[in-house]
């Protein structure tokens, strides 16, 4: 009888199978989007791609500070860890910037131009006399409304701004020397160039002297007539008889 053996080998499985991470940056951030990065076995091809926003142009990827691509989209076999970069840049793109005053006799404005994409944008408003600024708009809708007429943006699209002016307004206070002297009327709030009457009535035993703006004379008559042309604090002045 002839015997046969069998013999059995056992099965061998590679080890040496690895995960590697692959990471992805874009710079700077808002420049655009990159996909790709997770977590590979080794030896497996991956595409990385690198999307720029609107205004930014791809430009390169990047490892450790070395080009390694000019191409947004990047094959590549895993066999370490990597960390890409995905450097994007300005496109060159140039926005006009109109500005226009209303009413257009009321006041000036400045900083209308042609700007690129990311530029610093400054317009400014100057009121007339007798009037003042109240906001910018763009498309009737209220943008900016500085007191002082400024407003600064980044220029990332064509902008048609307006510098709106409304007549200045005026306050006209009234002081009593004596509360015991009289009454008075008149004060409040006016427009430039309206007019103004403010009125001074003696108590009983009392006479009216005058009007006096910052101990000047101004009017020596009860009733003292203007035209509001700027703010005044006037005061009442009464004596006994």
């Amino acid at each position: 009888m002839v015997c046969i053996a069998f013999i059995t080998m056992p099965c061998v499985w590679s080890l040496n199978a690895q995960n590697h991470n692959i990471i992805l940056s874009p710079t700077p951030v808002m420049g655009g989007v990159v996909a790709g990065s997770g977590v590979y076995e080794y030896g497996m091809p991956v595409l990385v791609t690198a999307i720029p926003q609107p205004f930014y142009i791809f430009e390169r990827w990047e490892e450790d500070g070395e080009v390694v691509t000019l191409h947004s989209e990047y094959h590549f076999t895993v066999t370490k860890d990597r960390h890409l970069v995905a450097i994007f840049g300005t496109a060159t793109k140039s926005f006009d910037i109109t500005v226009s005053a209303n009413p257009q006799e009321c006041g000036t404005v400045s900083g209308g131009g042609t700007y690129s994409f990311g530029d610093q944008v400054i317009v400014s408003a100057t009121a007339h006399y007798g009037y003042q600024f109240k906001n910018w708009t763009e498309n009737d809708v209220v943008v900016a409304n500085t007191p002082s007429g400024g407003h600064q943006f980044v220029a990332s699209d064509t902008r048609n701004l307006t510098a709106n002016f409304v007549p200045a307004v005026y306050g006209i206070g009234i002081i009593l020397n004596s509360y015991e002297g009289g009454t008075v009327s008149g004060d409040g709030v006016y427009t430039h160039g309206e007019n103004v009457v403010v009125s001074a009535i003696a108590n009983s035993g009392y006479e009216f002297v005058n009007w006096t703006e910052y101990g000047r004379v101004v009017c020596t008559t009860p009733e003292y007539k203007f035209i509001a042309l700027k703010s005044h604090s006037l005061d009442a002045n009464f004596r006994k008889k």
